[in-house]
């Protein structure tokens, strides 16, 4: 017998320009190609909501901890308890383990701009800078949309 399969949501989406070594590329992800999760914990008033996309260029993940509202928030602590934005991209470098480069959290790395947040939808616009040692890569003109 078959298994189930989930209906792809083609409305989700996330596109990126990521530049690396002075070479810009497009993220460009949408449908099976896309991730989006809520959770949220009432026990210990605690939340994560995770935007994830992969298309041939790389992967790019977003965590929001305790972030519930429309809003522009920074990449790294934001004011209030336990607030914080996180992003981690792993360049593809063909066959092998791909380069993972974060945000560092204890400095301000770029903004994310949540314009939709219900406990069904979320999007929003953001740019970040995300380093691998002295290596960076620069996320910008993002914007993503998706469903949970």
């Amino acid at each position: 017998m078959g298994g189930f399969l989930p209906k792809e949501d083609t409305t989700n989406k996330v596109q990126a320009d990521i530049t690396a070594g002075g070479n810009t590329t497009h993220l460009a992800a949408k449908g099976f190609g896309t991730s989006f999760s809520r959770y949220v914990m009432t026990l210990i008033d605690s939340s994560v909501v995770s935007v994830s996309a992969s298309d041939s260029v790389g992967s790019l993940y977003i965590n929001l901890y305790n972030i519930l509202a429309p809003g522009t928030y920074n990449f790294g602590l934001n004011p209030g308890r336990g607030k914080e934005v996180k992003a981690t991209y792993y360049k593809s470098q063909g066959p092998g383990i791909p380069i993972a480069y974060l945000n560092d959290s204890t400095i301000t790395s770029g903004t994310i701009n949540i314009t939709t947040f219900t406990d069904r939808k979320i999007e929003g616009t953001f740019s970040v800078t995300c380093r691998n040692g002295t290596q960076s890569v620069v996320i910008t003109n993002a914007v993503f949309k998706g469903n949970f």
